[in-house]
């Protein structure tokens, strides 16, 4: 079973980074990567690319990724919501909050610390 396990984790923390696969020491570290990659992968560009290959890792890492993905949220990144509605399977917030960044990324945030209240907070 730990073999299994193991076998597990170490896939959990490969990634394909600009055609290049990658092992990483955490859940971390990747997030860290395919969200440096996904930044780069456009920058300076008003236009958000949700088609990106590092986006869809990050959502494939699911509840793992929630944690950074809040983080990310608490320094005002909004465009992180695609990724937590993706993983979540739910919208946190209500309609009328679209077009409001603030009240969209306050809604993840509560949406966050009751996720995080259940659910701990992954350190792997």
């Amino acid at each position: 079973m730990a073999a299994e396990t193991s076998k597990l984790i170490a896939l959990n923390h490969r990634a394909i980074i600009d055609g290049n696969a990658f092992v990483f020491e955490s859940y971390a570290d990747k997030f860290e990567a395919l969200a440096d990659a996904w930044d780069n992968a456009s920058p300076g560009s008003s236009i958000i690319d949700y088609d990106n290959f590092a986006l869809h890792q990050i959502i494939g890492m699911g509840p793992a990724a929630i944690p950074f993905l809040l983080d990310r949220l608490r320094c005002g990144e909004g465009h992180w919501v695609y990724a937590l509605t993706c993983i979540a399977g739910e919208q946190a917030h209500e309609e009328q909050m679209n077009g409001d960044a603030d009240q969209v990324i306050q809604a993840w945030l509560d949406w966050g610390r009751r996720y995080e209240g259940t659910h701990g907070r992954l350190t792997a």
